[in-house]
């Protein structure tokens, strides 16, 4: 329907225009034809001669514009569809994308308006594509993360509940388990709850006097078992003199997610080194590795939603990708900035940038 519509108005315009310049030219000739005429009669020709000539030449006027217009639209059909055709594989590529299926592309050639909204459309495609992919790895990736500690805290409850263990000992090494996954599966909760909550502009920001350097030592100091097990370094440098007025909860969050990040894709006796620095009202938190580094074509979206470079590895180390996201979302909160640097074996260096004036 949307093609027969298109192409039917592209013939009513091509014939339009045709039948517009016909008219201009058979009132030219007609006058040129009456000019003859006159020139004629006033030399003698009779008036029968002139009369039928006359007539004769009305009807070459008259078949000679009913072929144009047949010409016209003939030509205005083959134009429409040739128009057309590219139209009618987007509605093609977009119906398959409505039904679920992203890996259909439109064949682009030129550069006129068509070709661009061919490339739109492609575009849009690979974004739909990307973000389908990313919501079902999501999925997965977070039933595996709940899945786990929760088989966890199922089994030893169990076997505490039905007296199996053998010893005090092992009571408090399965209650300490339980503890442990109980606390890992809060922290993804509050981790997706605040990524909804920054994603619909309801995460709030409440700047306060705060010893960031307490803050970041703090930290620091929570993940250095966690590094151990890792068998990683943590090394901090905190030039920061004055307290500053900033989120001290989400800078605590920031700094947990970036040197959490770090410690987790860190070689067996690799390094995290966490520095902190104030400068012109900017505070600036910088957590570099020498990890295995970020492949280029995934730098760019290792603060997307949902994204995880490698996502065997992420699984195993407990990634589920929304740290990142979260550290972007509170940066940008603060009216800052976060940048990523990394190449191949050469480690990842992550820094953030907030306005911070001095409380």
């Amino acid at each position: 329907m949307i093609r027969r519509s298109i192409v039917a108005k592209m013939t009513l315009t091509i014939t339009a225009l045709v039948l517009f310049v016909l008219a201009i030219l058979y009132i030219a000739l007609t006058q040129l034809f009456h000019n003859a005429l006159f020139h004629s009669a006033l030399k003698g020709t009779s008036g029968e001669s002139l009369t039928a000539l006359t007539n004769i030449a009305q009807w070459l006027f008259v078949l000679a514009g009913f072929g144009a217009v047949l010409l016209a639209a003939g030509l205005a059909m083959i134009l429409s569809n040739q128009l057309t055709r590219p139209l009618v594989r987007m509605a093609a590529v977009t119906q398959s994308m409505i039904s679920g299926t992203y890996n259909t592309k439109v064949a682009v050639s030129g550069e006129d308006e068509i070709a661009r909204l061919g490339q739109s459309i492609n575009g849009l495609a690979q974004n739909l594509e990307f973000l389908n992919t990313s919501r079902n790895q999501f999925l997965a990736d977070i039933s595996h993360e709940l899945r786990t500690p929760l088989s966890y805290i199922h089994g030893y409850s169990e076997v505490l509940k039905e007296g199996l263990a053998q010893s005090e000992q092992d009571k408090d090494n399965y209650l300490e388990i339980i503890y442990e996954e109980s606390g890992r599966i809060e922290r993804l909760i509050t981790n997706l709850f605040d990524l909804a909550r920054a994603q619909e502009g309801s995460l709030q920001i409440e700047l306060e006097s705060t010893d960031v350097k307490r803050v970041v030592r703090k930290v620091v100091e929570h993940l250095r078992p966690f590094a151990a097990t890792k068998n990683a370094r943590l090394a901090i440098d905190i030039d920061v003199t004055h307290r500053l007025r900033v989120d001290a909860l989400r800078l605590e969050q920031v700094v947990f997610n970036l040197v959490d990040n770090a410690v987790r894709y860190a070689p067996a006796d690799g390094l995290v080194r966490v520095t902190a620095v104030e400068e012109g009202g900017i505070l600036e938190i910088q957590v570099s590795d020498n990890g295995p580094g970020i492949p280029e074509e995934d730098l760019p979206h290792i603060f997307d939603r949902l994204y995880r470079v490698d996502k065997s590895r992420s699984r195993n180390s407990g990634g589920t990708g929304l740290g990142l996201a979260i550290v972007k979302q509170i940066a940008e909160l603060h009216g800052g900035s976060v940048h990523a640097q990394s190449s191949l074996n050469h480690g990842t260096s992550i820094r953030v940038r907030i306005p911070a004036i001095k409380a």
